[in-house]
């Protein structure tokens, strides 16, 4: 035959290969038996699933059982009438949370002390939980600091809110089964609120840094009316 015959035939049969190929690795075909002991030839598809990295996964829930609202309380240059407050209130709390609560924690806030029952009844208000019980968490620079703990919600408990003046400081969250952290910055006049899911789930604390002025915030426990998350 002539060459350019031969080539021809040669190439179409090439293509025709490479277009085989490319069909059975898109679509490998797999030989099941049938009735009757034929056997049939099937085309199964391969599907990616991207699987979600469990540091994401448990970042989106934490995310969807906290609330943050950056700046909230800024502008109002509470921190020195909070100071002040401190002894008066009889609320003052070394950093590192609530180990238990008695019934001292749970009176309403002295009106005399008009600092700390504004920025009470404003996290009662940003937040829709009703105040049960709350104190004040002093930082003198950056050396201080407090340890992993649980908030121990319970009960009439399924919520904490903060809210932060002076000082920025991180906040971080150890989640107990991973051993992961997250962690999420608090500056002057941020509120931050964690539910009990969080609570359960995560232990949380404050590391000291590097050199930083004093921090005060003003803590509460509550009853939420409406958000739960989780």
């Amino acid at each position: 035959e002539p060459v350019g015959v031969v080539l021809g035939t040669a190439l179409a049969q090439s293509q025709a290969w490479d277009v085989r190929k490319a069909r059975d690795q898109r679509c490998p075909t797999t030989e099941v038996e049938v009735a009757g002991g034929r056997r049939s030839t099937a085309k199964t598809k391969k599907v990616s699933v991207a699987l979600e990295d469990p540091a994401e996964a448990i970042l989106r829930r934490l995310r969807a059982s906290i609330r943050h609202i950056p700046g909230a309380l800024t502008g109002l240059d509470l921190f020195g009438d909070l100071q002040s407050e401190l002894d008066a209130s009889g609320r003052w709390k070394p950093p590192g949370g609530m180990a238990w609560i008695d019934n001292r924690w749970r009176t309403d806030p002295d009106p005399g002390c008009w600092a700390s029952s504004f920025v009470l009844r404003m996290l009662s208000e940003l937040i829709s939980a009703d105040l049960q019980v709350w104190w004040a968490n002093l930082y003198e620079d950056g050396s201080a600091c407090c340890d992993f703990h649980k908030d121990g919600h319970r009960g009439q408990y399924n919520v904490t809110v903060s809210a932060s003046f002076g000082a920025t400081r991180d906040l971080t969250f150890l989640h107990t089964e991973t051993g992961l952290e997250f962690s999420f910055r608090q500056e002057n006049g941020d509120v931050f609120a964690f539910n009990d899911w969080v609570d359960g789930n995560f232990m949380h604390r404050v590391y000291p840094t590097m050199e930083v002025g004093p921090r005060i915030s003003i803590i509460m426990m509550g009853r939420l009316r409406d958000w739960v998350g989780g």
